[in-house]
């Protein structure tokens, strides 16, 4: 291993050469590492080409040593801790204190076209940015990795404090320097209900996805202070516009692909289980530099013929810091119409954060089942009349994934007494059955009717976990309602 020393050369001394031990960690590997929180990253997205590591002093900021890595023995493996032994003479070793020191760490340098080396002074590293279209940018968007450079990696530890070992040889950074994606990454799939009506999928179609302007930024240090992103203060105005499908899968439960809380190494093998299986259509990935903003966008698609908007947001700022991974579900229901679920989970890390686009998905809308009713007139208005069955229950049903391990409330309108509505809540969970609800509507038998007819609407409302009530009705009928007879 070699070693460049900007330090002028201390006098030789009989006294033996001790060593500084820095640690540094890696992305890892699919299926190495378990914690909750990590999506797999394809192998060309964790790969390490090259590594360079610098340590200076904290206070004056004085060079201490440079390694520059290109063999594969010594190189990080994905997802584990390598120890880097640094020769330092022992006069330093003896300082009393200790010096804090800072150290930087980058990998794949050249896949942003790094001129950093073993000259790079502390100021140096400090305000080293990646811009341009080439780099990462918005003006020709990274669609895939190139094998030959990796994604850039990028880690630092400032003010880290050194300790002796018991025989005194040697020398121990307090902190692990880990290392992560500078860049993070949008990805979208979709899919379509199978539809009887429209077999081949042409009554639906995706023209295109923009992710707006004014949102990427035009510079992004490689190396992070004190914040989870560290960028520019101006961005990029274009906006990115990414072709849709030309064929958009078959799916014949797409709820069942919607995040739904479990880790997220699930969730994206779970999405490439699923284009595998021709069931999802993977609309591509964009590699870009990481931002402070909540990225918004839209998409433009085709339903029987007519053309339309939808948009779609982040949750928050910061969910597309960088080593983050977005991505953009887009599936059509019952009635071609298009839902999104969206999710910005670390790459790397323990924790994720979920948004969906709508705080109520209805992903089947009510539906009766009329072999358990006398009769269903045609609409009136805007309602069908359906007459009970005497002594039987109507049954129907609906499905429900959003807002997650929240309630659907369902109250009677009308004559509430004369009828019994079963269940009157129940919880919205995606992992039941794709979100399914049943229920029955029956006459009361213990109320005492007049010669008269008794009739009830239903009406639905949602509730959210932290107790956001919404209206589900337009969701749940689609256009018109049932008024049950008795």
């Amino acid at each position: 291993m070699l070693l460049g020393c900007r330090r002028e050369p201390l006098p030789s001394s009989d006294e033996p050469i001790q060593e500084m031990g820095i640690y540094v960690t890696c992305p890892g590997v699919l299926g190495t590492r378990a914690n909750q929180g990590e999506t797999p990253a394809a192998e060309e997205e964790y790969i390490i080409h090259s590594l360079q590591i610098w340590l200076f002093t904290s206070e004056e900021h004085e060079p201490l040593y440079q390694l520059s890595l290109l063999n594969e023995n010594e190189l990080p493996a994905p997802g584990q801790t390598r120890r880097y032994a640094i020769p330092v003479e022992s006069e330093f070793a003896r300082t009393n204190p200790l010096p804090t020191i800072d150290v930087f760490a980058l990998a794949n340098g050249a896949s942003v076209g790094s001129t950093l080396n073993e000259s790079s002074s502390w100021e140096d590293l400090n305000i080293a940015i990646f811009s341009g279209d080439d780099w990462f940018g918005v003006g020709s968007p990274v669609g895939s990795v190139d094998p030959a450079l990796g994604l850039p990696m990028t880690g630092t530890r400032r003010g880290m404090t050194l300790s002796p070992t018991d025989d005194g040889l040697t020398l121990n950074a307090s902190q692990t320097v880990e290392i992560v994606r500078a860049v993070s990454k949008v990805r979208y799939v979709f899919c379509r209900l199978e539809d009887p009506e429209d077999p081949t999928g042409e009554k639906v179609s995706i023209q295109n996805i923009t992710l707006n302007g004014s949102q990427i930024p035009l510079q992004e240090y490689l190396f992070t202070d004190d914040k989870p992103y560290r960028i520019g203060s101006d961005y990029e105005v274009r906006s990115i516009e990414t072709p849709g499908p030309t064929v958009i899968a078959p799916n014949g439960s797409p709820e069942k692909l919607v995040y739904a809380g479990q880790n997220a190494t699930s969730y994206e093998q779970l999405l490439n289980d699923a284009v595998s299986d021709g069931i999802l259509t993977d609309g591509g990935v964009m590699y870009l530099r990481e931002s402070d903003k909540a990225l918004t966008g839209s998409i433009r698609f085709t339903t029987d013929g007519e053309q339309r908007t939808r948009v779609f947001s982040m949750a928050a700022p910061g969910d597309f810091a960088r080593n983050h991974s977005w991505t953009l579900y887009g599936y059509f229901i019952s009635g071609r119409k298009l839902e999104l679920s969206i999710n910005a989970i670390p790459w790397d890390y323990s924790h994720y954060h979920i948004d969906f686009s709508e705080a109520l998905s209805v992903t089947k809308p009510f539906t009766l089942d009329r072999a358990t009713v006398a009769q269903v007139t045609e609409p009136t208005k805007d309602h069908f009349n359906v007459i009970l069955k005497q002594s039987v229950a109507a049954k129907a049903s609906l499905s429900i994934i959003a807002p997650v391990n929240g309630k659907l409330r369902i109250n009677a309108v009308g004559d509430a007494n004369a009828f019994i509505v079963e269940p009157q809540e129940a919880l919205i969970n995606p992992n039941a059955n794709g979100g399914e609800i049943t229920f029955s509507i029956r006459a009361n038998p213990y109320f005492t009717a007049e010669d008269r007819e008794y009739s009830i609407t239903l009406s639905f409302v949602a509730e959210s976990a932290d107790g956001r009530e919404f209206d589900a009705n337009t969701e749940v009928f689609n256009t018109n309602v049932y008024r049950f007879i008795r």
